[in-house]
């Protein structure tokens, strides 16, 4: 007997998409259901955790369940914490116990499955995402501020001004390179107010995207033909889903998280 297999969704859109196409790409054939109930508003401002708007529904199909699981979820989790083991479930919530492996099987998982992970492997699954009546935009530029600026960590900080310049002149270098003129870029943000600051001071033209809400966010920028990314998994997953990017910059020290850029069909460059 084969046991559905269930993964308890973290984080926001951009954390829940890696943890689905992790859960796609292990399962293969075999279906399986995400449980959002730590995603939830109430339960992660109990947990103490920043409410982000999660619209995961609204870009990929997945059937969601699994709550009678979680009795199972919870033992685990008191073994996983006392004993380093777990009798079904699958942790990466702690990368010292990432070895952990279940005495029984892999039935639940609880974590952002973000080590290591084959950002090829995303992009070939990236069928799986809804399509979207959005026109192509040429050039887009991700800044992540808020809870983020309280942060003191790189992959979870805001990128300073010196990345996007670098980052802007890169794109500039390579347009130049094939003969292709560099259109003003329209931020897409969470924070205007840092946006504003860092932008200013790159003395280019610009504009704000005018999506009202994430998901209007995330889609402007898996339409995007060029992006200056930030360090998010919103807007790396939106370019790695994309079916229209044709640059993507990125900060260099996200290679130490994710690998197999090299084999993506259009260029990357790290800054």
């Amino acid at each position: 007997m084969q046991f559905k297999r269930h993964v308890y969704l973290l984080g926001g859109a951009g954390n829940v998409l890696f943890q689905l196409m992790k859960m796609r790409s292990i399962s293969g054939s075999r279906s399986f259901s995400a449980c959002p109930i730590f995603i939830n508003p109430l339960i992660r401002r109990i947990l103490g955790h920043t409410d982000h708007p999660n619209f995961y529904k609204d870009i990929v199909e997945v059937d969601t369940g699994g709550h009678m699981s979680m009795p199972f979820l919870l033992l685990d989790i008191f073994l996983y914490k006392l004993f380093s083991t777990s009798l079904f479930t699958v942790f990466d919530i702690n990368s010292k116990k990432a070895d952990v492996k279940p005495i029984f099987f892999d039935w639940l998982y609880l974590g952002y499955f973000q080590n290591d992970v084959n950002v090829f492997s995303v992009y070939e699954s990236r069928s799986v995402v809804k399509e979207k009546n959005h026109e192509d935009v040429a050039f887009s530029l991700h800044i992540r501020g808020g809870d983020f600026v309280s942060i003191d960590d790189k992959f979870t900080s805001p990128l300073d001004v010196d990345y996007y310049r670098k980052a802007y002149i890169s794109v500039c270098d390579y347009s130049e390179g094939i003969n292709v003129n560099v259109p003003a870029p329209v931020v897409i943000t969470n924070d205007r107010g840092l946006s504003k600051k860092i932008v200013s001071t790159l003395d280019i033209s610009f504009s704000f995207s005018k999506g009202s809400s994430a998901a209007e966010d995330f889609n402007f920028l898996n339409s995007s033909k060029i992006l200056i990314c930030s360090n998010s998994t919103f807007a790396l997953m939106a370019a790695l889903t994309s079916n229209v990017i044709e640059v993507l910059v990125v900060p260099y020290f996200l290679k130490e998280r994710f690998n197999n850029f090299e084999h993506l069909p259009f260029k990357i460059i790290f800054i």
